[in-house]
């Protein structure tokens, strides 16, 4: 037999492991790290599919895995979610901005830019059009756009909806430290934000 075939068998026989530990190792530190600060955790699926939640620094925050995507090209992300203090207004809604999202702007008369490059960089603000103005002086405050900026450098995604503040990784996290930096970036922005006049 060849170098070339035992190689082949090798990668083989190895990567279904590798797919199924990776799963198993994630789940035990979620389940670990869930145990050790009083978090509920609770399996949904097979392998891949779980969620925990619980207090973190006096919030209540969800840290859950979800799979988005066709048949077999299902892709795993994880997302942390927590709720906005109620100074934050219930009609903003914010996205990542993506190339994609970019284009889709010439089509929805529902988004505008705040005039910060930074910001406009980062997120894509929509509204209803009637509401444009008072979502336009609430994100003009600076602590409004630094607390929203700096959970972006965290996340590879973050989004503003139905009155929560959401973190979404693509993959799973499988590291006590990951699961930290996240839900102590989520809890500072809410925080920052709470301290901020309507």
């Amino acid at each position: 037999m060849s170098l070339p075939w035992i190689v082949a068998i090798l990668i083989g026989c190895l990567l279904p492991v590798y797919y199924v530990y990776r799963p198993l190792r994630a789940r035990h530190v979620w389940q670990a790290w869930a145990d050790d600060e009083g978090f509920d955790f609770e399996q949904f699926g097979w392998l891949e599919d779980f969620q925990m939640k619980g207090k973190f620094r006096g919030h209540e925050v969800r840290m859950q895995t979800i799979q988005r995507g066709p048949g077999r090209r299902k892709m795993t992300y994880t997302t942390c979610t927590v709720p906005l203090p109620s100074s934050v207004p219930n009609e903003l809604e914010l996205r990542d901005r993506s190339k994609l999202a970019r284009l889709g702007r010439v089509f929805d008369d529902t988004e505008f830019e705040l005039d910060h490059p930074d910001f406009d960089r980062a997120f894509t603000v929509r509204t209803e059009p009637a509401c444009e103005d008072d979502i336009r002086t609430y994100l003009e405050q600076t602590e409004v756009v630094e607390a929203l900026l700096a959970v972006q450098e965290v996340a590879q995604a973050v989004y503003v909806s139905g009155q929560s503040l959401r973190l979404e990784h693509r993959g799973l996290v499988a590291s006590r430290s990951t699961i930290e930096q996240y839900l102590n970036a989520l809890v500072t922005c809410v925080e920052a934000l709470d301290a901020v006049d309507p």
